[in-house]
């Protein structure tokens, strides 16, 4: 299996444009080895310097490179560079891997991170889906790194990613490392002054004065980052179905029920779920069909319209009514799964 996993997206192009070049190299990795080759610690300095005695081999790890295939020759080397910050007993609970800053590749995934790909054949959306925002956000990065500008315009990044096979889409929050990449300037440019930053900044959705301050190619990102997923599909899901059921006669709109459907097979993990929604009036004591209704319930698709008490016996009625809780039911039929209903 190839050490390097490319992904793609449906909205960006792998060529967009950004303010810098892009390059490898693993110069400050190999710095933190050579401090930990001088610390007190008898075991981290000798371990620090058998790794850069095994580096010293490959010295094209030591300069910067835009062949990424050099990633796959080297693997073993990289994943030594890599292994304090990648640990072999927490690969199939952590989503991680290295990455080049705004590349569409990864390398050095996790066991876990591997398989959420594998499920999604390489099909992740990029948590920023504008080529624009995406030169935006380089030349923020430009501002923060190289000028000091200290800037707090960071999104939070998600990636949204289907399983192919269950259909499945989960939502995973992005956190990326980038303490072993920089950004130089590639060619004698003039220095951005106070007033220039400041125009910028004022100015956030004028892509074409940000081209004209931070010309395409001007400078070079070096190095590479680590990026760390966490699923938060269940708070994202929950936070999508209050939204949209908050809305005026939400479950009559088709395409609301849709995004109902989809939030709750992702909520609950059960691909294809088809479920049923039921009015029910306390007053009356009374149950009703409501937009997509009762055809999709066991308990109650021929009892539409029916009073509470015809409709369902002591346990079901206890338990949604009175507890506010799930009705587990168990062995429908005698087939051995799980049935729930809300």
């Amino acid at each position: 299996m190839s050490y390097i996993r490319h992904y793609t997206g449906e909205t960006i192009p792998g060529d967009f444009v950004l303010p810098f070049h892009l390059h490898v190299n693993f110069k400050k990795l190999i710095a933190w080895w050579e401090e930990q080759s001088a610390l007190a610690d008898p075991f981290e300095a000798g371990r620090a310097r058998e790794v850069l005695k095994r580096i010293e081999k490959t010295p094209q790890l030591r300069e910067s490179f835009d062949n990424v295939e050099l990633i796959e020759k080297y693997q073993e080397e990289i994943q030594l560079l890599l292994s304090p910050f990648f640990p072999s007993l927490t690969s199939t609970n952590e989503i991680k891997a290295a990455g080049l800053p705004f590349k569409l590749l990864f390398f050095n995934l996790t066991k876990r991170f591997t398989a959420v790909v594998d499920a999604a054949e390489s099909d992740i959306q990029l948590p920023v889906r504008n080529p624009e925002l995406m030169y935006m956000f380089g030349c923020l990065a430009i501002l923060n790194a190289y000028y000091g500008a200290n800037i707090n315009h960071t999104p939070i990044l998600h990636f949204d990613i289907r399983n192919k096979k269950t259909g499945i889409l989960r939502r995973y929050r992005a956190f990326f490392n980038t303490d072993f990449a920089e950004i130089l300037p590639l060619q004698q440019i003039e220095p951005l002054t106070e007033k220039d930053i400041r125009k910028l900044t004022n100015n956030f959705s004028d892509i074409t004065l940000w081209k004209k301050k931070i010309p395409p190619g001007s400078y070079s990102l070096e190095g590479f980052s680590i990026v760390t997923l966490f699923d938060v599909t269940r708070e994202e899901s929950v936070s999508a179905l209050k939204f949209d059921l908050l809305k005026k006669d939400a479950l009559l709109m088709p395409d609301i029920v849709e995004r109902i459907r989809i939030n709750l097979c992702a909520m609950l993990n059960i691909p294809n779920l088809k479920p049923g929604f039921v009015s029910y009036q306390k007053e009356r004591g009374l149950l009703q069909a409501l937009g997509y209704g009762f055809w999709n319930s066991i308990l109650l698709s021929d009892k539409k319209n029916k009073k509470i008490e015809d409709a369902s016996n002591s346990s079901f009625y206890n338990s949604i009514f009175s507890n506010k809780q799930p009705y587990l039911l168990h062995d429908w039929t005698k087939r051995k799964q799980l049935q729930i209903h809300w």
